[in-house]
C-alpha cells in the first residue's frame, strides 16, 4: 500500500513539474514576439498639423507666381476663346456644314486573317478608310480616296500617343471638311478603340492636307476641343496643342497650359517660334473652373 502510494505521489509530481514546463515553453516565445515586434517596427505618430503646414506652404508658394495675364468670361465670351484669339488667327478657318455631309459606306469586312475592322466612310469628298489589326501587334492603315497616310511619310506623328497607331477609332460624325486660308483641308476626330480607363479621356486630332497628300495628328487629355489658325503672313496652317488637363489636387487647380504649332508646305509639324526664338506658348491654371484663366507664362 505505502509502496503504491508512493508510486502516486511521484507520477503526480511529475506531472505537475512537466506541465509547468510546458507552460513556460508556451508563455516565453509569446513574451521575445511582443519584445521583438516593439524593436523592429517602432511605432510614430502621424503629424498631422505638420503635414497641413507643409501643404499649406506649397500652396503658397504656388500661388505667388506672379500672373502675367487674366482672362475672364464675360457675356458670350468665354475665357478660353479670348486665350485661344491671343495665339492663333481663326478668322480665315471657316466651316461650311454642306461641304462635311457624312455618309457611312458599305465595309468590305473581313480581309484575310489579320484585318478585324475596317470602316468605310465619305466625309464630304473624301472617302476615308480606318483598317485595324486582329492581334493589335501591328500598325493600323488609315487610307483617304485610296492614298494610304504612313506614320513619319504622308503622316507626321511626332506629336502623337503611340497607341494611335495601333487603334485608331474614328468618330465621323464629329469629322469635317474646313477651308483654311481658302483652301480645302480635311479635319477627322477620334479615340482609342476599345479603351479603359484613362486611355478614355484621350481624343485623337488628325489634318489632312490634300493638295501635297500630307497629313498629321496629335492627341490630348480631356481636351475634346481642337483649336486651328491660319498665319496670313506665313500662309501657313496653325494650332494649339493642350497639355493634359490633369486636376491638381494637393494645390487645388487645373492646369491650362500649351504650344503653338505650325503646319508647313512640305507637310511637317514645327513649334511657333517668337521673334526673339522662343517656342510660342502659355502656361497658366484656373480654380473650379474655366470662367478665368490666369497666365503666370506667356510667349508669342
Amino acid at each position: 500500500m505505502i509502496h503504491t502510494f508512493k508510486r502516486w505521489f511521484l507520477l503526480g509530481a511529475i506531472f505537475c513539474f512537466s506541465c509547468a514546463d510546458r507552460n513556460r515553453n508556451r508563455v516565453k516565445p509569446i513574451v521575445d514576439s511582443v519584445e521583438t515586434d516593439t524593436l523592429t517596427f517602432p511605432y510614430h505618430p502621424q503629424d498631422s498639423a505638420g503635414q497641413a503646414l507643409e501643404l499649406q506652404n506649397l500652396r503658397d508658394s504656388f500661388y505667388a507666381i506672379p500672373v502675367v495675364k487674366t482672362y475672364a468670361s464675360i457675356g458670350g465670351r468665354k475665357a478660353f476663346h479670348q486665350l485661344v484669339a491671343d495665339f492663333l488667327d481663326t478668322s480665315a478657318v471657316i466651316d461650311r456644314p454642306g461641304e462635311s455631309i457624312i455618309k457611312s459606306l458599305d465595309s468590305p469586312g473581313w480581309e484575310e486573317d489579320t484585318i478585324w475592322r475596317h470602316d468605310k466612310n465619305k466625309i464630304g469628298e473624301f472617302i476615308v478608310e480606318v483598317k485595324e489589326s486582329y492581334s493589335g501587334e501591328e500598325l493600323s492603315k488609315l487610307l483617304i480616296n485610296g492614298k494610304e497616310q504612313r506614320p513619319d511619310r504622308e503622316l507626321d506623328t511626332s506629336l502623337v500617343w503611340e497607341a494611335f497607331i495601333y487603334s485608331f477609332n474614328l468618330h465621323p460624325e464629329e469629322s469635317k471638311v474646313l477651308r483654311i486660308g481658302g483652301q480645302k483641308y480635311l479635319y477627322l476626330t477620334g479615340s482609342v478603340s476599345s479603351c479603359s480607363g484613362l486611355a478614355c479621356s484621350v481624343t485623337f486630332h488628325l489634318i489632312y492636307n490634300p493638295v501635297i497628300n500630307k497629313s498629321f495628328v496629335v492627341h490630348q487629355f480631356r481636351m475634346d476641343e481642337f483649336y486651328i489658325g491660319f498665319n496670313k503672313k506665313n500662309k501657313e496652317l496653325e494650332f494649339i496643342l493642350w497639355d493634359d488637363f490633369m486636376y491638381n489636387d494637393p494645390l487645388e487647380y487645373m492646369p491650362c497650359s500649351g504650344m503653338v504649332y505650325r503646319f508647313t508646305d512640305e507637310g511637317k509639324v514645327l513649334p511657333v517660334k517668337t521673334v526673339t526664338g522662343e517656342p510660342a506658348g502659355f502656361r497658366g491654371y484656373s480654380i473650379n473652373n474655366f470662367d478665368k484663366i490666369h497666365l503666370t507664362h506667356s510667349t508669342r
